[in-house]
């Protein structure tokens, strides 16, 4: 029995040791909040949504940025809900969106689940605000952002043109075109100075 207690004495210490002299592997700090709206999502998964390429590019842009990536509930239940209608099948559908989240390049959040109460404070904050008359999901998706001081990246224009004037970190970045306004140019300037800045400070995201 003293000789099985002494082996296996033995063979914690070594295994402690082993740990301690493992090389202590750093992980790359944190990067800006991005809250990634329902049509640049559905954009990516559908390579024939003339968006397809600009937004898988934003996408590609933020790799190495170890970005915490910002999807509420709401962004995946309408991506879910669009891509098991397209795909034509459940399971399909399941299958595609949790391919696109397993390769996000980042940490994966879904914030805040807001109750009626809170809702009815947000609906009491923006009252005076043009973001007051998005319709119910896209309010939520967008005060989710504004309130967690993230980046929002959309293709939807109506989305970008009641929101821009209150929240300077939404991003429009569809396809080149005369009817629209492409902030990808603008997107990534923002973007050098917000990975740049500490998490938390003025300049950063929260």
């Amino acid at each position: 029995m003293d000789n099985i207690a002494s082996d296996q004495k033995a063979k914690i210490a070594e295994t402690k040791e082993a740990i301690e002299d493992r090389p202590v592997v750093k992980e790359p700090p944190s990067g800006p909040k991005i809250l990634l709206e329902s049509s640049f999502i559905l954009a990516i998964l559908n390579q024939v949504d003339p968006n397809n390429k600009t937004a898988s590019a934003i996408l590609g842009f933020l790799t190495p940025f170890n970005c915490r990536f910002h999807i509420p509930l709401l962004v995946s239940a309408e991506v879910l809900s669009k891509v098991v209608q397209r795909e034509k099948g459940v399971a399909a559908g399941i299958k595609l969106f949790e391919s696109f989240m397993k390769r996000l390049p980042g940490t994966l959040l879904t914030g805040a689940t807001p109750d009626f109460d809170d809702i009815v404070s947000r609906y009491k904050m923006f009252g005076r605000k043009d973001i007051k008359n998005l319709q119910g999901n896209d309010f939520i998706i967008v005060t989710e952002g504004i309130i967690s001081g993230s980046v929002i990246l959309t293709c939807d224009h109506e989305m970008y043109k009641r929101v821009k004037n209150y929240h300077e970190d939404i991003y429009f970045v569809a396809t080149d075109s005369d009817k629209y306004e492409d902030d990808a140019a603008k997107l990534i300037s923002r973007f050098l100075k917000l990975s740049a800045a500490p998490v938390g400070s003025k300049q950063g995201v929260k």
